[in-house]
């Protein structure tokens, strides 16, 4: 019996060996492949991260510069009272508005008329564009924004269509509005349907 059991252990020994150079193989695989699966994610959050950040970039890049466009627009107003149509197309033409800032559709002016001066600011206005009025007052309002000026990049007939309309009439510009006013800075309206 104990030749048995002199046998069983050198062949247990024997089998023994393979088995542990197995099971050592078997695990530095896994540790390999749980290492190796760790990178690629970290690598994998890295990329989505960096993308994330100049997605962000370029998105402030092109706010910035939509900002700087409805500036240089306002400037532009405040340089003169008597701004011809003639002008405003030059100026629109002249500074590139539409191949500069993709996604822009239409670009406009929108003066500050106060509900006690509407009829003398359309009389004026309609000099330069016959049969202007001030369409959809908002009701009670101490003032309006009536499109005024405005270029449409595609459609040039739609800034005629639009003209006269009061873009304060429309809750999510008015707010806004009332927020850019507030904070003497331009703020976009939420998404909405256009005019």
């Amino acid at each position: 019996m104990f030749v048995f059991w002199q046998s069983l252990k050198k062949r247990l020994v024997r089998s023994a060996l393979p088995a542990a150079v197995f099971l050592l193989g078997l695990g530095l695989t896994a540790y390999a492949y749980m290492d190796r699966s760790a990178r690629a994610r970290d690598d994998r959050l890295n990329q989505l991260e960096e993308a994330a950040q100049n997605y962000e970039f370029l998105l402030r890049s092109r706010l910035e510069q939509y900002v700087n466009a409805s500036r240089s627009l306002g400037a532009f107003f405040s340089a003169s009272e008597g701004i011809r149509a003639e002008e405003f197309d030059n100026y629109i033409r002249a500074s590139r508005v539409f191949d500069r800032l993709q996604g822009i559709s239409s670009f406009g002016y929108l003066p500050r008329v106060p509900a006690a001066e509407a009829a003398r600011f359309e009389a004026e206005a309609a000099r330069r564009f016959p049969g202007y009025r001030i369409v959809n007052r908002r009701p009670g309002a101490d003032a309006y924004f009536p499109l005024l000026y405005a270029q449409h990049g595609l459609d040039p007939f739609r800034a005629d269509r639009l003209r006269g309309f009061d873009f304060s009439a429309i809750p999510d510009r008015w707010a806004a509005m009332q927020e850019a006013e507030a904070r003497d800075d331009p703020v976009a309206t939420r998404l909405h349907p256009a005019l």
